[in-house]
Order: structure tokens, then C-alpha cells, then sequence
């Protein structure tokens, strides 16, 4: 087959013939590994590897979003989304274990959430990333689950990590609180047990079409299930820590 060559702001674009246009089956047929390759109106783009950053922030919030995700559904990195004229290659998603079960390519309709892939480069955790800022301990977040190696080399922060891992604890975890009544608590809220704060919510959900809920991080003397206060600024809820499901 000829193909006509042209670079293009997110990478190489080839295109088949007039009067053709690139499938999803003819993205599947091509040999050899094809990340990157994403149809765009019919062309066939190849985008740049991303950057080590990129890579970087597309891992934790991947993290982030496996622990906190319910039963039943699941979040995967790098795969084609069919949509007929465009297929993309979202960094992550989150589909519904059907979808996952269920042969060829997943559709529009089995989204749950996309990220697109130029969302992680421009993350930033001081203003963007609630659950996670330069001071969070790995061990706060679960982050040793999938993101952090006790037998390869030296990081930053190392030292600390597995110091955590052997011998100590962390005086606070990013936990659920669902069952909430009595209101939607703000980013910020007071999570209270008995007359003490013992946390803060760091995301909640606002909509109105769903069952309230959020993620906040709580001490180590609340173990989870355990009912706990919201307290904002007008208004109080009750709600349960629960713990994040581990990683299937």
C-alpha cells in the first residue's frame, strides 16, 4: 500500500489513497508494537513517546485511581478506543469489568473515564492533584502497591520508604468515606471522631446524580469501617472511613 507521509502538531500522520481511510481493523493488522498509533479522521497518526514526567504522572494517577476504584469496575493504561473515523489511545481508562471480559476493541459507550494523553503533562500536584503533593508519603497513598520498588537502585526518598516498609507506620491514610448524609462535603471539610479531627477531605463528589462520596486522608487510630463527623463551613455530615479496595 502507498502512503502519502506528513508531520503533523501531534505527531506523523499517514494516509491510505483517496477514497480510502484507516480502520480500527487496519490498525490491529499492523505488525511489531503499535503504542502510539491512533487514527484521526480517517489518517493514521503516530505520536512522540511521552516524556519521563509524563510517564511519571500518568502512573500515580492511574495509582490513585485503581485503589479508589469500586468493585466491578477496572482501570487499564494505553488501549484503543474504537470510535469509528478516530481511534485513540487514551494514557488510562476506566471500564466496567464487562467491557473488560468482552472481545475487541472498547467503544465510547464503555467509558467510564478516559484520560486523554496530554492530560499527565500538565499535571501539577501543587495545584491539580489533591490526593497527592510533594509531602505525601508513599505508604499514605498505598503507593508501594504498584509504584514504588524495594529491589531496584536508589530514588529520592528511598531512605524513608523503607524505613516505613520494616519498621514503622504512617500517622495517616487516604481512605473512602461513603454512606454520607446530610449534605456534599467541600474539599477541605473536617473529618472528626468523637470531638477530635482526625482528617480532611482532600475530593469529594458534587454531583447530585450519584450516591455522595469522597476520599480524604484520616489517622491511623481510625480503623476502618468506622462512622465519623463532616464538619465545613454551613453545613455537617456523618459519612464511614472505609478502607481503599486493594489493587485486583
Amino acid at each position: 500500500m502507498s502512503e502519502a507521509l506528513a508531520v503533523e502538531p501531534r505527531g506523523l500522520a499517514m494516509r491510505v489513497p483517496a477514497g480510502s481511510e484507516w480502520t480500527y481493523a487496519d490498525l490491529a493488522a499492523l505488525p511489531g508494537d503499535t503504542r502510539g498509533f491512533e487514527i484521526v479522521e480517517g489518517g493514521l497518526h503516530v505520536a512522540p513517546r511521552p516524556t519521563r514526567p509524563h510517564q511519571y504522572a500518568a502512573l500515580l494517577l492511574a495509582t490513585v485511581l485503581r485503589t479508589a476504584a469500586s468493585p466491578g469496575f477496572v482501570v487499564l493504561p494505553e488501549i484503543d478506543v474504537d470510535l469509528g473515523r478516530n481511534v485513540f489511545e487514551p494514557d488510562i481508562v476506566v471500564i466496567h469489568e464487562r467491557a473488560y471480559k468482552r472481545e475487541g476493541p472498547l467503544r465510547a459507550i464503555d467509558l467510564v473515564l478516559a484520560v486523554p494523553p496530554w492530560l499527565p503533562t500538565a499535571l501539577s500536584f501543587k495545584s491539580d492533584s489533591f490526593e497527592l503533593d510533594e509531602k505525601t508519603i508513599p505508604q499514605e497513598a498505598f503507593l508501594e502497591r504498584d509504584a514504588v520498588s524495594f529491589t531496584k537502585g536508589c530514588f529520592l526518598g528511598q531512605e524513608l520508604v523503607c524505613r516505613i516498609d520494616t519498621r514503622g507506620r504512617v500517622n495517616r491514610y487516604l481512605r473512602r468515606l461513603t454512606s454520607i448524609v446530610d449534605g456534599r462535603p467541600p474539599r477541605g471539610s473536617e473529618i472528626v471522631s468523637g470531638d477530635k479531627v482526625v482528617g480532611t477531605v482532600t475530593s469529594s463528589v458534587a454531583s447530585a446524580d450519584v450516591p455522595a462520596s469522597a476520599l480524604g486522608y484520616v489517622r491511623h487510630e481510625v480503623d476502618p469501617p468506622a462512622e465519623v463527623q463532616l464538619r465545613w463551613d454551613g453545613g455537617t455530615g456523618q459519612a464511614v472511613v472505609e478502607a481503599l479496595p486493594a489493587p485486583a
